[in-house]
């Protein structure tokens, strides 16, 4: 999975074991990231600047489905207000 902080890349995070997704199966996914200072830099100036922070997400995940694996793109993004990331 990629990160992006106001369009410059953030970091890489992976989730290497399997996670069950039912709809009775609810679960938190902590997925652990490397970053990168240049991205960290352009999302501090935008929270100074902007109080909001734009990101972006992109990654790949593997289904196993009962016709097989299926691999799927996920893609997201967005904006976060400042006043939601210091609660």
């Amino acid at each position: 999975m990629g990160i992006d902080l106001e369009g410059t890349h953030f970091g890489d995070g992976s989730v290497e074991r399997p996670l069950d997704l039912s709809p009775v199966n609810h679960n938190r996914v902590i997925v652990p990231v490397r970053f990168e200072w240049a991205g960290l830099g352009a999302g501090a100036r935008a929270l100074l600047a902007r109080h909001e922070l734009a990101y972006g997400v992109v990654g790949r995940v593997l289904l196993a489905t009962p016709l097989g694996d299926k691999s799927v793109t996920l893609a997201g993004k967005g904006n976060v207000p400042l006043w939601k990331l210091v609660k």
